[in-house]
């Protein structure tokens, strides 16, 4: 995933895992980890899943925490009912800056 996130901007992040041919079968997962820099959500607790892309909600908040013009770590771990853990290789997500630095 190669990506931008603006400071003050929410919304709910969408990301798409694959698995083989296809997207992830999300009946066979216990959970889903997803870190962007230090901020961390689960699925299916506080992210949701639908039309084959998970759902990482973004507040404002969160997205003013992240500092203008750095390159923020991604990373995925996915949890198997059958116990087993297995995650993709990190990636960077871009920071842009925003003039207003006020919530909404």
């Amino acid at each position: 995933m190669e990506g931008k996130i603006k400071q003050g901007d929410s919304y709910a992040l969408a990301v798409e895992i694959g698995a083989g041919e296809g997207a992830l079968d999300v009946s066979g997962v216990e959970a889903v980890e997803f870190c962007i820099g230090p901020l961390r959500k689960v699925y299916p607790a506080e992210v949701s899943y639908e039309n084959g892309a998970f759902r990482i909600p973004l507040s404002q908040e969160e997205t003013f925490a992240f500092r203008a013009g750095s390159r923020v770590g991604f990373d995925v771990r996915v949890k198997y009912t059958g116990g087993s853990v297995q995650g993709i290789e990190p990636m960077k997500i871009d920071v842009i800056g925003s003039l207003s630095k006020e919530v909404l």
